[in-house]
């Protein structure tokens, strides 16, 4: 009974902590009911008698304690339940993981009492005390000690000279392993030492070392095929009815738990701790005073009062933050890098209208971007996360927008994007105002300026119009006093006409050429097609100046259109022409294939209207000092790249170096009062950077003149 207990506790170690309990009752049944009565029989039956009765007793199978019947049986039996039921959780073949013992004194405790189990074990294995005893005990104590050194100096060879704790009880129990032959391939050995170191005195059959060797083998085998097969086929049956293995959930728990309902100090701690892992820390864990566990739990309870005053702490920051964010003025958006919103505070209810339920989670795209900027808009984001992956830049934008609200209408704000990379996501912040107000200001503000300049053209265009009036009232006043002189001939001519008799004829004849000659008819009918060809042409400048005016003077529209840039810079050219025709020729070089662009058409001209006069003053300006012949204006247009550029240059006094940086400043002037405020260039660069995303730069030399260059992208950015 007790080597049969000794087999069925064999398995118990190979199947630890994933076996159910159950399970390891049936598989100690099979053990104990089958399997072991079974071949203990046939290598052991007759041994207490004077006759074998076993098939390998019989045969000369010799096995003297138990290296076959009790370890192997276990060993075989063993491993075909772990076959079945697999490794423990997380173990790989390839892990280079040892589990290592958590209690070295007490293992060499248990180390000394297995010692002296063996001792007992194999001196008592001859069922008497004669004088082959004294030479079992020694060979024991020698075996275990063989087994330490060589585990010994195995450690000191491949750790670098240490001895390893683990490996010297591994080795002694190995030594005695070689005597007693324990579990496996060393109960196999222990089988075939019988034949190769044994005293053939007390084999049964009288048999050589070959002969018995070949015995010692047939009742290895034997052994291998009953043990394992058997235990292997009814286990695998059993375990599609009844699963051998508990569930992953129980083997991290762990079978003293799950199958037995125990606990212990650490375990109560542990479960404490799980349940203060969902980040509930309103009760402490318990602390067992006077203990090690004790301990623990009330540093553990330190650290979590630490975490409860730095998470309240936190939430009154994050309060502190939210309140910040929803009180101020402009709307406030954090979107990741696929647009889904993730922050959206009050100010960007009050604007687009969405509350922040309904906005989060959903699509920055379709909610506040209107359908034909889309495209653009999401491209952009999509370059900027490039960007980010790539060089790590995280570059700030602003710019203005026609945003869309709830009740699909655009609203025109101001955003201001901030990317931020958050471990491996990349979030955008993006601070929005609505400037509809300021929008209205800036389009009352244009055309103010654009009144201020047709105010200072006034004289010009009045002057351009009085010109062709002049000539035109000349010659209708010319064609008043002809028509007054040619009228009486023509009655005259009628009344011939209408006396046909010979007699009167030739005085009548006489009359009309005297007074042809008085009234210089010829002179008259000569003239008139001039003057009435000049009258025409008058009209035709003055519907050219008023048509210019009236479209420079226009409005505008809310929104960017495709426009004509080279119409609209011939447009500007007419209105100024009284400003620079008396100090500077002009000249254009406008390309005639320029693709329509979008801008807000009256911005431009106004852009285009400021560089023409400023460039006419500074022509002036040099013209006074030096005295010298008409200056000169270029104007020209060109696609460069994805822009359309306008260059405007001068032969005027150029900018001097110390005011370059501040020529786009607001009220910013060099010129007397009366002549200029300082917000021409200001207004310019507004225009063409913040309202079209465009470049305005120049170049210039002291007395040479200035170049500004002003390019507008081809396509429109919002």
């Amino acid at each position: 009974m007790f080597f049969c207990g000794t087999a069925v506790t064999i398995i118990s170690g190979a199947v630890a902590e994933r076996l159910r309990l159950f399970g390891y009752l049936f598989i100690a049944l099979i053990i104990s009911g089958i399997v072991y009565p079974v071949f203990g029989n046939w290598a052991w039956g007759g041994s207490l008698g004077n006759e074998p009765l076993g098939w390998l007793s019989q045969l000369g199978f010799f096995d003297y304690a138990g290296s076959t019947v009790v370890h192997s049986i276990g060993a075989w039996a063993a491993l075909a339940i772990v076959i079945i039921i697999g490794p423990r959780t997380g173990w790989k073949k390839e892990s280079k993981h040892i589990v290592k013992g958590n209690n070295y004194p007490v293992a060499i405790l248990g180390l000394f009492l297995l010692a002296f189990g063996w001792l007992g074990f194999n001196c008592g294995s001859s069922f008497e005390f004669n004088g082959k005893t004294p030479s079992v005990f020694l060979n024991t104590i020698l075996a275990g000690c063989c087994g330490c050194l060589s585990a010994f100096l195995g450690s000191c060879h491949f750790y670098n000279g240490k001895s390893k704790v683990d490996l010297l009880i591994n080795g002694t129990i190995g030594g005695f392993v070689g005597v007693i032959s324990c579990h496996g391939f060393a109960g196999i050995w222990g089988t075939l030492s019988v034949a190769l170191f044994g005293d053939p005195s007390n084999w049964i059959n009288n048999t050589d070392r070959i002969e018995q060797l070949f015995i010692q083998i047939i009742g290895v085998v034997v052994c291998f095929l009953w043990a394992f097969g058997l235990t292997y086929v009814l286990g695998s049956f059993f375990n599609k009815i009844f699963p051998l293995r508990v569930c992953i959930e129980d083997e991290y728990k762990g079978l003293n738990v799950s199958e037995h309902g125990a606990s212990t100090e650490i375990l109560n701690l542990l479960e404490d701790m799980e349940k203060k892992s969902t980040g509930d820390y309103s009760n402490i864990v318990f602390v067992e005073p006077f203990t090690e566990i004790g301990e623990i739990a009330q540093k553990y309870n330190q650290v979590i009062e630490k975490i409860k005053k730095r998470e309240n702490q936190l939430q009154i920051s994050a309060i502190e933050s939210r309140s910040v964010i929803d009180t101020a003025f402009d709307a406030f958006i954090s979107a990741d890098s696929s647009g889904i919103i993730k922050k959206w505070n009050k100010r960007a209810e009050e604007i687009f209208g969405w509350s922040e339920e309904e906005a989060l989670g959903r699509g920055f795209y379709s909610l506040i971007v209107p359908e034909k900027y889309r495209g653009d808009c999401r491209l952009g984001i999509e370059r900027a996360v490039n960007l980010m992956r790539v060089t790590y830049t995280q570059a700030k934008h602003k710019m203005e927008y026609m945003a869309l609200n709830k009740d699909n209408r655009e609203v025109p704000v101001e955003i201001s994007i901030s990317p931020l990379v958050s471990g491996d996501k990349i979030l955008f912040n993006a601070f929005i105002s609505d400037i509809t107000e300021r929008r209205n200001l800036q389009i009352q503000l244009n055309h103010v300026q654009k009144l201020e300049s047709i105010g200072q053209l006034a004289a010009g265009i009045a002057h351009e119009i009085n010109t062709p009036l002049q000539f035109i009232g000349d010659n209708t006043r010319f064609i008043q006093d002809s028509m007054e002189e040619l009228i009486p001939l023509i009655n005259e001519y009628q009344i011939l006409s209408g006396n046909p008799g010979n007699e009167k004829l030739s005085m009548i004849l006489k009359q009309l050429e005297e007074r042809y000659e008085e009234k210089d008819v010829g002179f008259l009918l000569q003239e008139i097609p001039d003057a009435v060809e000049q009258s025409l042409e008058g009209i035709n400048r003055v519907t050219k100046i008023v048509a210019a005016m009236k479209e420079f003077s226009h409005p505008g529209m809310s929104e960017k259109k495709l426009n004509d840039i080279n119409k609209a810079i011939e447009t500007t050219i007419n209105v100024s022409r009284n400003e620079w025709k008396y100090v500077a020729e002009l000249d254009t070089d406008l390309a005639p294939d320029l693709p329509l662009i979008p801008c807000y058409l009256n911005d431009i001209n106004q852009v285009v209207l400021n560089l023409i006069i400023n460039g006419a003053h500074s022509i002036k300006d040099k013209l006074n000092e030096s005295e010298n012949d008409k200056g000169k204006i270029a104007i020209s247009s060109r696609v460069k790249g994805d822009s359309v550029e306008i260059r405007i240059a001068d032969t005027g006094m150029g900018i001097p170096e110390e005011i370059r940086p501040k020529i786009f400043d607001p009220f910013f002037t060099t010129k007397e009062v009366g002549r200029g405020t300082g917000q021409g260039l200001s207004i310019a660069h507004t225009i063409v950077v913040k309202k079209h995303q465009g470049t305005i730069d120049f170049e210039t030399e002291v007395g040479k003149g200035t170049a500004f260059k002003i390019k507008l992208p081809l396509s429109s950015a919002e």
